[in-house]
């Protein structure tokens, strides 16, 4: 199950405003985020991240100006891994976390 467009919108607006406090570094290259992004995990991802039925997961992160302008195919793969790992390792029903901020809907 994908999340609908207000929750998708609810989870950047959430992440911009965690960036704007300044504690959200970037996702990549540790540095001071300023770009948010919303990382929707296909349904066979959610399955294995044990989302529960008719539920979906979206995940709020941040990235620098320079890292978020030269995106490689390589740290688009290390984007996936970082997140998918940050949501494995949590407590998988936790609705809401500092970011990467997970929201269960």
């Amino acid at each position: 199950m994908q999340p609908s467009a207000e929750t998708t919108q609810e989870c950047l607006e959430l992440t911009v405003i965690q960036i704007q406090g300044g504690d959200v570094n970037c996702l990549l290259c540790g540095g001071r985020a300023n770009v948010a992004h919303c990382w929707i995990p296909t349904d066979e991802v959610q399955h294995s991240l044990y989302t529960p039925h008719n539920r979906s997961r979206t995940v709020g992160y941040g990235m620098c100006d320079r890292c978020d302008l030269c995106l490689t195919d390589d740290q688009y793969d290390l984007i996936f891994q970082k997140l998918f790992d940050f949501v494995w390792k949590t407590n998988l029903f936790m609705p809401r976390a500092k970011l990467p901020s997970v929201f269960l809907n």
